[in-house]
């Protein structure tokens, strides 16, 4: 039977850390390894523990335990001091590029940014936003976050730096910020400077945490890293470097599952009237099934014409709206609720199931249900 440390503290609640194992222990289940938590190995006092294979954020005390030992390790944290171990971790820059599409698919042409300077997580995710955006000749207004606001200090240094920022806003703005709870913090800041949330500032966080983005008002959107995935697939390459298997020579890059919208990015900000009216008409239906006839009873003008200044704003079809509106709220319906698929085909605006399912698929590229667990809580 292998003995394999899982280096990850788990002191603290923290949801990437729960996934990363979670996933890490799914596929150890299957392969009859027995597991152990050694979050401090290498450490002063670890003591002489022999493992046959090592998952974990790799600090430099761990790191050159490896080497000393020679013993077969993933490494799963973006900001490890050590970069030449073999590692597992989110496509950053694919998730900033995927939060800058959703802020640009609803036709905001201001965005932000707010992150920590100092972290390579945050730096990682702004080059592929800004480089989205850049694709689409928008600029993004970057806002560097204090060091540490768990300290009292920081915590009030961050909300007057907060406010300051966004009371200098020009709506509406879509503002994204790699960390939930910054996100969340970014909210209270425009409430108190009387933006309105969505309409004024469409705000996007990352990680998907149920007490941050499910509980609190608005309802927060969030990228959905998948860290059950880094660990299920670290745990996949530690088999095979167990096995003599030559590491890859760079680190293995996994893309977000996806972002889970809701309340905070919930608006639109096309210019032309004409599809900003089709827009709204679409995502105030998408409960129901829609057809261009239903939106056309919200709009003043001939078919052709909407269709017409629909894509010239939007660069689709009402048809790809249409279905876009459908596919979004179900996903919400997916995360949010426990409800059979029938239930949720339906509440989503879907004709039946199975349209449902080959719809789903084709825009998602996964089923309903494998959505639904790719998503689920740790």
């Amino acid at each position: 039977m292998r003995r394999i440390a899982i280096a990850i503290d788990l002191d603290w609640p923290v949801r990437h850390h729960q996934g990363v194992v979670q996933g890490v222990l799914r596929h150890a289940r299957e392969r009859g390894w027995s597991c152990e938590l050694d979050p401090f190995l290498g450490s002063s006092g670890s003591g002489s523990a022999r493992y046959d294979g090592v998952i974990g954020r790799v600090t430099r005390a761990l790191a050159g335990w490896v080497k000393r030992t020679r013993t077969p390790v993933v490494n799963v944290w973006i900001n490890s001091p050590d970069q030449t171990l073999p590692r597992v971790i989110p496509d950053l820059a694919a998730a900033g590029a995927l939060a800058a599409r959703h802020f640009l698919e609803r036709g905001i042409r201001s965005l932000a940014f707010l992150g920590r300077a100092q972290d390579a997580a945050a730096r990682g995710v702004l080059g592929g936003f800004r480089t989205e955006a850049a694709r689409a000749g928008v600029d993004v207004d970057v806002h560097a976050a204090p060091a540490d606001p768990r300290q009292a200090a920081g915590w009030h240094r961050l909300q007057r730096s907060l406010r300051r920022w966004v009371s200098g806003w020009t709506p509406p703005v879509g503002v994204f910020s790699p960390i939930d709870l910054h996100a969340r913090y970014l909210c209270d800041a425009c409430t108190r400077e009387n933006l309105r949330i969505p309409e004024d500032a469409a705000v996007l966080g990352a990680g998907n945490t149920a007490l941050l983005c499910d509980l609190m008002e608005p309802t927060l959107s969030s990228v959905e890293y998948g860290y059950e995935r880094v660990g299920t697939h670290a745990a996949e390459l530690l088999e095979r470097l167990m096995a003599g298997k030559r590491p890859p020579r760079a680190p293995v890059l996994l893309p977000p599952s996806g972002i889970v919208a809701r309340r905070s990015s919930d608006m639109f900000a096309v210019e032309d009237p004409v599809a900003s009216a089709a827009l709204r008409s679409i995502w105030s239906r998408s409960a129901r099934p829609v057809r261009v006839a239903d939106v056309l009873e919200d709009v003043a003008t001939s078919r052709r014409t909407l269709e017409r200044r629909f894509r010239r704003a939007l660069g689709r079809s009402l048809h790809d709206e249409i279905r876009r509106s459908h596919v979004e709220r179900s996903k919400r319906l997916l995360v949010e609720t426990r409800e059979p698929l029938k239930v949720v085909a339906s509440r989503a605006g879907f004709r039946d199931a199975p349209n449902f399912s080959r719809v789903f698929r084709s825009a998602e590229g996964l089923t309903p249900q494998e959505y639904r667990e790719r998503h689920s809580r740790p």
